[in-house]
């Protein structure tokens, strides 16, 4: 019995982190707020850049693809996130592989 209790404290904390995250009023799937599992079956699947796209047709420049992940789509954010040196914003593991095999991104403006 406190086994099942201790599950349902569980369940609820995540939850509640998951949907009073700042992030999770931006506009997207709701399953988004909840798991990134969609998202990563997309980049296995080699239709990230494609359903990210669709997703910025239906839900706009801004969108959240993940409970800690979203897309930009507009100029500023682009210039404002990658143009600017040390911009302090959090970019996710798949940055990595640039440095790990020494590609620069570089972005014309």
């Amino acid at each position: 019995m406190l086994g099942l209790w201790c599950a349902a404290i569980l369940i609820l904390v995540f939850l509640y982190q998951r949907l009073s995250s700042p992030i999770s009023k931006l506009p997207g799937p709701w399953y988004t707020k909840l798991t990134s599992l969609v998202i990563k079956y997309h980049e296995f699947s080699a239709s990230r850049r494609v359903f990210i796209h669709q997703l910025h047709k239906r839900y706009g420049t801004i969108v959240r693809i993940a409970p800690n992940e979203v897309s930009f789509a507009s100029l500023d954010a682009i210039r404002e996130i990658y143009a600017s040196g040390g911009s302090g914003y959090d970019k996710t593991e798949f940055y990595d592989l640039f440095r790990q095999f020494g590609i620069k991104l570089v972005a014309h403006f």
